[in-house]
């Protein structure tokens, strides 16, 4: 995946920047109406800013995560997700998340999570809440809001998302 990032935090300067991310993933079968079990390893946010008026460097992150994925009904979905990692390239921390995602008819998604990091970890560790919509079936609409505390750089943040799926 091939991401663009900017980054604005009123106090030093903005900062644009295009990373990529890698990803292999095995999955697990089990009875259809029991769901499937994804274990995943990823390598991601590496790349250049390409515009830097202060000191912004993309993190680099390398991953292990999995995801059960459990169908119900015939409509209905739910994802619980876990991941931990290692971000190298900015500055050196440990990093855990878990989320969950329920959709219905693969049309309507709600999320929420929660993201931890040791690197000054009461300002990098937050929650989240968002959902997405598809339409015409290959496109995706998604929108989250970061909750995070008072002095954290994430707090207010908040980011819009648009997929084509193949």
């Amino acid at each position: 995946m091939l991401d663009y990032a900017y980054w604005n935090p009123g106090i030093t300067g903005t900062a644009h920047a295009i990373g990529i991310d890698l990803g292999v993933t095995y999955r697990l079968f089990w009875k259809p109406e029991n769901g499937y079990l994804d274990i995943a390893l990823k390598a991601a946010g590496w790349g250049v800013a390409i515009a830097d008026e202060g000191d912004y460097k993309l993190p680099g992150l390398l991953a292990v995560g999995a995801l059960w994925h459990k169908p119900f009904g015939e409509n209905h979905r739910l994802n619980l997700e876990a991941e931990a990692g290692y971000r190298c390239m900015d500055e050196s921390a440990l990093r855990a998340a878990v989320g969950c995602e329920y959709s219905y008819r693969d049309f309507l998604f709600v999320r929420c999570g929660y993201s931890y990091t040791d690197l000054y970890s009461s300002l990098n560790s937050y929650g989240t809440v968002g959902a997405g919509v598809r339409v015409l079936s290959r496109v995706q609409l998604d929108f989250s809001y970061l909750l995070a505390k008072g002095e954290s750089p994430f707090k207010d943040t908040y980011a819009i998302g648009f997929c084509v799926l193949f």
